[in-house]
């Protein structure tokens, strides 16, 4: 699917079932996910977020299920003893590009703070469990279930 993606234009899946991502994928051109009449899923493992969208890009799914993405905020040093956390955000996708979603589903996807370790409240935010967006984003009959 990786080298399909990078390639962009429009990749339609022929076959039902599930992926099981082990690093996120970096969408770098315009790219329609297409899952029509299958039942596809496309699974951050509980371990990594799903897609990653920057400025500029057109990213479409369109009958696709994303589950299980996860963002966790990692602590850096602050100062002593306590170091600060960095926020988390975009369980499934994080995105400053075009997202175009279509009868799509957002299942058990998550972002985690390591906790309050520091004076601000600013360091240990978490944002988006499904969704981070700064770009433009369009949803159409699209599911969100157990996100946080």
């Amino acid at each position: 699917m990786n080298i399909a993606l990078q390639a962009g234009g429009t990749v339609t899946f022929l076959v039902n079932g599930t992926i099981y991502l082990t690093n996120t994928i970096n969408i770098a051109t315009n790219v329609v996910l297409d899952g029509t009449n299958h039942s596809i899923t496309i699974s951050g493992s509980n371990s990594v977020d799903i897609f990653n969208v920057p400025t500029n890009v057109n990213f479409t799914l369109r009958n696709l299920t994303l589950a299980d993405g996860l963002v966790v905020g990692q602590s850096y040093p602050f100062g002593s003893p306590q170091p600060y956390p960095a926020p988390a955000y975009g369980g499934a996708i994080y995105t400053s590009g075009n997202l175009n979603l279509a009868n799509c589903t957002f299942s058990n996807n998550s972002v985690v703070s390591p906790g309050n370790f520091a004076s601000s409240a600013d360091w240990d935010n978490t944002y988006g469990g499904a969704i981070y967006n700064t770009g433009n984003l369009a949803i159409t009959n699209t599911l969100f279930v157990h996100n946080s």
